[in-house]
C-alpha cells in the first residue's frame, strides 16, 4: 500500500500484531497491525514517539520535540489528554 505523507510517497508493510508494544522500533500499530513507513524524507527524524530518545516526543511534522511527563500513568496514548503521548508508562506533554 502506498500513501503520501509529509510530501513523500511512502510504502507501508503490514505485519499482524495485537498491540503497539509488540511492534519493532520505528513501526506503529494501527487496527492491530504493525505499519512501517518506508522512504521518509531526509528531514523527518521520527514517525512515532518511540523513534525519539529521552525526554522528547514525535510531532506531526516528524521532529522530536522536548516534552515533560505529567502525573498520569498510561498504557497507551488513549489514557492521555489532548496533545499528550504515552511514553515510559506516563503521559507526556510537549514543552
Amino acid at each position: 500500500m502506498e500513501t503520501c505523507q509529509h510530501g513523500a510517497l511512502r510504502t507501508r508493510i503490514a505485519k499482524v500484531k495485537p498491540k503497539h508494544s509488540d511492534c519493532p522500533t520505528g513501526d506503529a500499530c494501527k487496527f492491530g497491525i504493525c505499519w512501517r513507513a518506508i522512504g521518509l524524507r531526509k528531514d523527518v527524524e521520527c514517525v512515532i514517539t518511540e523513534d525519539c530518545v529521552g525526554r522528547t516526543l514525535c510531532d506531526r511534522k516528524g521532529s522530536c520535540r522536548p516534552a515533560r511527563p505529567t502525573s498520569v500513568a498510561c498504557d497507551t496514548d488513549k489514557n492521555c489528554g489532548l496533545l499528550e503521548r504515552c511514553k515510559y508508562n506516563m503521559c507526556w506533554r510537549y514543552i
